[in-house]
């Protein structure tokens, strides 16, 4: 059978492995993420989809306008995503069909295909195998493929882009060139950065091949040239009709000159990027690689070792071999220069390049067979064993410690933060979102109140699970705001048509009541009651507010109660009550100071505030001789792990 023959089939196996790699991210996106974005990236992703499903590249600001602002959203008299448009126009069906989560499960199972192919045109069927099924059992790929973020996307067109450039390599015909500039394309059309850098190696070798022998070439060259062009064109027009400038990006018109790329530039930090940053970043990137691509013991990337130890026609894959390590080699120089190559779902900067680290290894488990015996005999128990069943039992074990252990561990909600950032769990966005898709509250503008403290870097971006509900021009019966400083007057004068609710409390519990206006005065109405149980997947709207919080004792119910006979429970959040604390701690009132921390903490998700409170808490604790809470607590905030702030005395709900 010739090769191009044996290309245009898929193999039963690679297709099933295809088929696990999308029913595996469906289950994680499912089980871990409840099918909910819960990111600025992936609440920006899908609004953008929504702008351009109603045919625009941008909305108007809507009024009042401060009500409205979210992280990654410019708002500046035009609405709309920061991002590069790639990733919005592949969900934008999926967004219309309501099944938005569906994208990149199926971007994760083509994905599986085209890398066997590519690795099929490098390294043969052998490494094609082992490589397509190294990829469908890789957790990084799986959790990540999971999400609602643009990074599957870039990887399956940068495949794409591989596959059918050393297919013009080998072959230079006009549609291989078409193809792999089309790929490149919308490549960077998804993530422009990442795609730059660990495409130019590839772009250098292409045209060393076409200088040596450019008639050979110089129609698929043009071919590629063509398709790429295209897409270039697409992206500085779309750059020019949103920020004003084909090489202005919308993180610059949204954050500002900071946002750049070089030493210096802070970003969201408010430290300046250095090379010595630069280099601790790239190596917990790489950590996090060696952890996490498959999830093994000690390391994931142990095959890579036998890519130079075989005896035999040693040097007959060099040049793909070599050219793999230096693609790995220019992303990780691009990335150095970054202020935000921090590792965060995983090293997700480096996704792009997995095809890449999948076949090398996938290259190297080949060789390792190649360098064992046929028949390897395990002599203190006197059996002989082929070479090819004990690599088979050997990657069983190995994706079983994985399965079974490492992602189990990432997980749940105290895992190790790495490929499923702690931050998901406390959030809790899901529960928010089913609530409201489920109670109907036609013609309504609800502002939402979440008692939590902001991150610094994103002083408006806590109320993402109600922002995700938002039409671009404001035509859904349900509207969401932001409560922030925006007087209700504001409010009442841009929707005068709308029934005004407010919605006070976390994602998981608040009070919900309708906003009246009489005599120029606001008032409260009736609470909006909501218990649903089923399968504990939604938020409780409740009658009062003490109902908010985890009311563990009678002491602490009366506590609550007496703070909201003579406070307005909507001027209550995680920083009044620890500001009471501190108030309390001083007038030497240690009890009560005591309860106002336990209260901020159960409405409270921001590490930071969670960490300090928790330490004056273990202190307050230790007075009122409760040695086991405050030693429980000293344990978990004397570890490096910010996750090990949440969930720490459940029984008091925190």
């Amino acid at each position: 059978m010739g090769d191009r023959e044996e290309v245009k089939k898929i193999p039963a196996v690679v297709l099933l492995l295809a088929l696990l790699a999308f029913a595996g991210s469906l289950i994680i996106s499912e089980i871990v993420f409840a099918r909910s974005p819960f990111i600025h990236d992936e609440f920006g992703y899908i609004f953008q989809a929504k702008i351009f499903l109603a045919g625009k590249l941008y909305a108007p600001s809507p009024c009042p306008r401060e009500a409205f602002d979210f992280p990654h959203i410019i708002n500046n008299g035009r609405w709309y995503s920061q991002y590069p448009p790639g990733f919005p126009m592949l969900l934008m069906p999926f967004v219309f069909l309501g099944v938005p989560w569906l994208l990149n499960p199926l971007l994760a199972s083509l994905s599986v295909i085209v890398i066997y192919f590519l690795a099929l045109e490098l390294f043969g069927k052998r490494v094609a195998l082992l490589s397509s099924l190294l990829c469908a059992l890789s957790i990084w790929f799986l959790v990540t493929s999971a999400t609602y973020l643009s990074h599957t996307a870039n990887l399956f067109f940068f495949s794409l882009f591989l596959l059918f450039m050393f297919r013009s390599i080998k072959s230079p015909r006009i549609l291989s060139g078409i193809l792999a500039g089309a790929s490149l394309g919308f490549a960077f059309l998804v993530r422009p950065y990442e795609t730059a850098w660990a495409s130019l190696p590839v772009l250098i070798y292409y045209l060393i091949r076409f200088l040596k022998t450019p008639g050979e070439y110089i129609k698929n060259v043009l071919a590629f040239a063509a398709a790429t062009g295209f897409f270039m064109l697409l992206f500085l027009t779309y750059n020019f009709l949103t920020n004003g400038h084909p090489l202005v990006m919308g993180y610059q018109v949204r954050y500002g000159p900071e946002h750049g790329i070089g030493f210096g530039k802070k970003g969201y930090t408010d430290t300046p990027h250095t090379p010595f940053r630069g280099a601790l970043l790239l190596g917990d990137n790489f950590k996090a690689i060696n952890d996490y691509l498959f999830g093994w013991p000690i390391s994931s990337l142990f095959p890579l070792v036998f890519l130079f130890l075989h005896k035999k026609d040693k040097k007959s894959k060099l040049p793909e071999v070599m050219l793999f390590f230096i693609i790995i080699a220019s992303l990780s120089l691009g990335l150095f220069f970054y202020w935000g190559s921090v590792v965060f779902l995983g090293p997700r900067l480096f996704f792009n390049i997995l095809p890449c680290l999948i076949v090398l290894c996938a290259s190297g488990l080949s060789r390792l067979e190649d360098l064992l015996p046929q028949v390897i005999r395990i002599s203190k128990i006197g059996i002989l064993i082929n070479k090819r069943i004990l690599l088979g039992l050997m990657l069983m074990l190995l994706f079983s410690y994985s399965f079974l252990i490492i992602l189990p561990k990432e997980g749940q909600h105290n895992g190790r933060g790495v490929l499923v950032t702690f931050t998901a769990h406390p959030f809790q966005s899901d529960y928010f979102i089913h609530t409201f898709r489920k109670i109907d509250l036609t013609n309504s503008l609800i502002v939402v109140k979440f008692l939590n403290t902001n991150l610094k870097e994103f002083p408006n971006g806590d109320w993402g699970p109600a922002f995700y509900f938002n039409d671009p021009w404001m035509r859904n019966s349900v509207i969401f705001a932001r409560k922030a400083e925006i007087p209700y007057y504001e409010v009442f004068r841009c929707f005068p048509e709308r029934k005004i609710y407010y919605y006070w409390g976390t994602y998981r519990k608040g009070m919900l009541v309708e906003v009246t206006k009489k005599d120029g005065q606001f008032t409260y109405g009736n609470p909006v009651v909501f218990r649903e149980k089923k399968l504990n997947l939604f938020a409780e709207l409740v009658s009062s507010p003490e109902e908010v919080f985890f009311l563990y004792s009678q002491d602490f119910r009366e506590f609550l109660k007496e703070i909201f006979q003579n406070k307005p429970f909507d001027s209550v959040d995680a920083a009044w009550l620890e500001e009471q604390a501190k108030l309390s701690y001083r007038a030497n009132d240690f009890k009560k100071a005591m309860y106002y921390l336990e209260a901020a903490l159960q409405v409270e998700n921001n590490y930071e505030a969670r960490y300090r409170m928790l330490t004056m808490l273990a202190g307050l604790y230790r007075g009122h001789n409760l040695n086991g809470l405050s030693n429980k607590i000293l344990q978990r905030v004397s570890k490096v792990d910010l996750k090990d702030v949440y969930d720490v005395i459940p029984e008091r709900g925190f």
